[in-house]
């Protein structure tokens, strides 16, 4: 679905290659086209981890003299609603002179997905690297580890398999349930690329899920109706949307593991639950944990003992 192809750029289909062609002189001169059906692309969930892969290609010459932004990436995109939008964006940028592809790459991207107002676009570059190679043919890849709350960029050559770039930190993709995503391309603007002259084009797309390492959940330690009582949660992993893990509880001079379940909610956060059988029959908790700030929310916990009164916090 091409989000963003205005009159004077567009996507199209050249010897399997989606081929970015820019035949008008206009300011803004980027293209999208976001995975899915031809009238609303097909929304990917935030709350699940995935990885995204596709080759950007760069042509070894111009269609006319200099181009100092070239960029070929990845875009995500979340309607926000009033004439506002949400986008992460990833890209490689190459640069002509005198119609030939010069040595030096530059990665950039913006992982902020916070609310711009507009229609489409995004924030600018807050992570640029430099990429040291030859080679006209790369692979992208975003990850997105809805577990640990990070997202990566990585590129690599096509050819060797060879990394050559990686960004880590932080995700802020949970600001919105879902987004679309899709390759984007751009030049300079007031700038013109007709495609069939030569080719900027983007080209084996993978969207796969992934399965993130388990992680550990800070443990909560404190005292309440006089009675100390601890929160451990470990090895706590995601299958799709489900979140399944080991939590010790302790209450007083009482103590239990138990399995504990759960999903990410609607704000982004751990929604847990564990209940005792057997042996540890009267044990239980209702969790609720921000994994961006590592801490329990306040007022929406509880941990239940034998022989206690509910403790929570």
């Amino acid at each position: 679905w091409k989000k963003n192809s205005l009159q004077g750029r567009e996507f199209i289909i050249r010897q399997g290659q989606l081929v970015y062609s820019a035949y008008e002189s206009i300011a803004d001169n980027a293209a999208v086209w976001f995975w899915g059906n031809k009238k609303a692309g097909m929304p990917i969930p935030t709350d699940r981890s995935w990885e995204i892969s596709q080759d950007a290609i760069f042509a070894d010459t111009s269609p006319s003299s200099n181009y100092y932004d070239v960029g070929i990436g990845l875009a995500l995109y979340a309607d926000a609603g009033k004439g506002r939008y949400r986008c992460v964006w990833a890209r490689l940028r190459a640069f002509y002179i005198f119609n030939t592809l010069v040595d030096g790459r530059s990665a950039e991207s913006d992982f902020n997905f916070e609310v711009r107002n507009g229609e489409d676009g995004g924030g600018p570059a807050d992570d640029i690297g430099d990429v040291l190679s030859k080679s006209n043919q790369f692979t992208l890849v975003f990850r997105h580890d809805a577990l640990s709350r990070t997202d990566s960029f990585q590129v690599k050559d096509s050819n060797t398999g060879e990394v050559l770039y990686v960004r880590n930190g932080p995700s802020t993709l949970s600001q919105a349930r879902t987004c679309l995503v899709g390759p984007w391309i751009s030049i300079d603007q007031n700038a013109t690329w007709p495609a069939g002259s030569t080719y900027l084009a983007a080209d084996n797309w993978i969207l796969r899920s992934i399965t993130p390492d388990p992680i550990n959940l800070n443990p909560k330690t404190s005292t309440a109706n006089g009675v100390a009582y601890s929160v451990a949660v470990t090895a706590l992993g995601m299958t799709g949307t489900k979140l399944t893990g080991t939590v010790a509880l302790t209450v007083g001079s009482a103590s239990a593991t138990l399995p504990i379940t759960g999903l990410i909610d609607k704000n982004g956060y751990f929604a847990l639950t564990a209940k005792g059988t057997g042996a540890n029959k009267g044990f239980s908790c209702a969790l609720l944990y921000d994994v961006s700030t590592g801490t329990y929310r306040s007022g929406k916990n509880s941990v239940t003992a034998p022989n206690q009164k509910v403790i929570k916090f």
